[in-house]
């Protein structure tokens, strides 16, 4: 065999190794985007729900962007860490308002039902008024 085929052989072999390599890196990239918002990795806190700096509109708004920003998309994890984060009078409250399977229902599709909270907690407690 002469030095040019071996040559042509080895630039073959090595030009299917990188279109094998390129395949199997978009992949991997693939994969790890679909993995990732199931993924244990840490979502920075966010900070507690407070009347006197913002409404509930803006609060949920700025979530539902630091869940986007980390890419929060399990309405479970979603809940969890809302109920994490909004601070223990408000956590008080939607115990004191919803029972277990209505703050189911009412955060698990938070980003819609949100701004209601206020109007709904000031029909149940008439010390709560929207803002």
């Amino acid at each position: 065999m002469s030095d040019s085929s071996q040559m042509a052989e080895l630039l073959t072999a090595l030009s299917e190794q990188q279109r094998t390599m390129a395949a199997l890196i978009a992949s991997l990239s693939q994969n790890s985007l679909r993995e990732a918002p199931t993924s244990k990795a840490s979502v920075p806190s966010f900070p507690p729900f407070d009347r006197t700096k913002e409404t509930w509109d803006v609060y949920f708004a700025r979530l539902g962007q630091h869940f986007e920003a980390h890419r929060v998309v399990s309405d479970n994890r979603k809940r969890a860490f809302l109920l994490s984060w909004v601070g223990s009078d408000t956590f008080e409250l939607l115990q004191k308002l919803f029972s277990g399977e209505e703050i189911e229902f009412l955060v698990s599709g938070a980003a819609r039902r949100g701004p209601q909270l206020p109007r709904v907690a000031a029909t149940r407690v008439p010390a709560v008024q929207p803002h």
